[in-house]
């Protein structure tokens, strides 16, 4: 007899499921007398249990977290499934468990996520987690129990769960992760161009520190003027290795300014050609004076200082003395006569 209740209530449950689900085949009212417990005999209905099925409009919009959704609707149709076939319920208690602790790993889950993108809404969310995993374990274990709730109330607290839970709660949160996630993919493009402008600028520095060398053969008449400028061109190298240190400690603080790597690289070609030139003798040292005044100017108008941006003040101040420097290697060649 109180198997016979069970199922009944069990198809009572899943035939408004169904209905909610959009599965019926024609408009029902679920007022109406013929669907009260009762009234109707669900023991003669021949067809086996709905399943919940997996709706387009239940996806969050995130593979991973829409896997995790679809195995919690498995376990839940598998709880239909078992209870369905009356008989030996020996397997209930594990399934519930599996449920329970199911769960709690997905709630786990989503909150490392939340917390590695910052999610305002956190602890609020964190907080329905916790209500939610206590409530699904109690109700799942409690209809265990004879004087625990029956199954019906076990059945439409789970529809509740993860249909609120999907549609509403996690839809809110996957938005705000949907945009941590571009913005962190924007700031490694971004962190990955400043690197390679940053590194095409020290390379260059080292590139003018070997061209003043050539120069001195060259022109050796004005030796002081290339040891100088030598040795000023490596402190800039080093210093633009110190920028980017400070690029890789706190990408977010940095930005591209008016330079650009492809500048950059264009810039340490030119000199690449015209040291060439210089060691096959094909360059008078007039000529190779004049190209490294060129260069100078070129650095001193796209002005160095704003290279890249950003508010580090220790940053801003070695900038800014780079770009003094370049000022003062410019005025040094306009003083070498030749």
């Amino acid at each position: 007899m109180r198997g016979g209740v069970v199922r009944a209530l069990l198809r009572f449950c899943l035939a408004l499921i169904r209905v909610s689900e959009g599965q019926a085949t024609q408009p029902r009212n679920l007022n109406h007398p013929s669907l009260e417990i009762g009234l109707v005999d669900y023991s003669t209905m021949t067809e086996g249990p709905p399943s919940i099925q997996w709706r387009d409009y239940y996806s969050v919009g995130d593979r991973q977290i829409d896997e995790q959704h679809k195995k919690v609707i498995e376990m839940i149709n598998w709880l239909y499934e078992v209870i369905w076939e009356g008989g030996d319920r020996s397997s209930l208690p594990t399934l519930m468990r599996r449920i329970s602790e199911y769960t709690v790993s997905h709630f786990e889950a989503e909150e490392k996520a939340m917390r590695e993108a910052g999610f305002p809404g956190f602890a609020s969310h964190k907080e329905i987690h916790d209500k939610l995993a206590d409530k699904t374990r109690d109700m799942l274990f409690g209809s265990l129990q004879a004087s625990g709730p029956d199954v019906r109330d076990v059945l439409r607290f789970l529809k509740q769960w993860w249909i609120n839970h999907i549609t509403g709660d996690d839809k809110e949160y996957v938005s705000y992760l949907k945009n941590a996630r571009r913005d962190a993919r924007n700031l490694v493009l971004v962190e990955y161009e400043l690197s390679e402008l940053i590194d095409a600028l020290a390379d260059n520095e080292g590139r003018f520190r070997h061209y003043y060398e050539i120069m001195a053969n060259c022109l050796p008449q004005f030796r002081e003027v290339w040891d100088t400028l030598q040795a000023q061109e490596g402190q800039h190298a080093e210093a633009m290795r110190q920028i980017r240190r400070f690029i890789e400690e706190s990408p977010a603080r940095f930005g591209v300014g008016k330079f650009s790597p492809q500048t950059a690289r264009m810039m340490s070609r030119d000199i690449d050609q015209m040291i060439a030139k210089i060691e096959r003798g094909e360059a008078h040292p007039r000529y190779a004076l004049s190209f490294a005044r060129d260069i100078e100017q070129s650095l001193v108008e796209s002005d160095l200082e704003e290279a890249i941006w950003t508010d580090v003040a220790e940053v801003k101040d070695v900038l800014s003395r780079l770009s003094r420097e370049s000022v003062g290697h410019r005025n040094l060649l306009l003083q070498v006569d030749v």
